[in-house]
């Protein structure tokens, strides 16, 4: 798995928030950081199969 996706899943995971409009902005980070990780776990899985490895 790609170091990238592996620190913005640990972010996510580690994000702790007790007030509401911290809890939105670390809310809206979250989810850009798992949108963005998403998109390139999807690159990295079509370059593979484009690759023809199906391992």
């Amino acid at each position: 798995m790609n170091s990238e996706v592996i620190e913005n899943i640990e972010f996510i995971e580690n994000a702790e928030v007790t007030e509401n409009s911290k809890y939105i902005q670390v809310s809206e980070k979250m989810c850009i950081r798992l949108i963005n990780s998403t998109k390139k776990a999807l690159e990295i899985l079509e370059d593979q199969q484009n690759k023809k490895n199906f391992r």
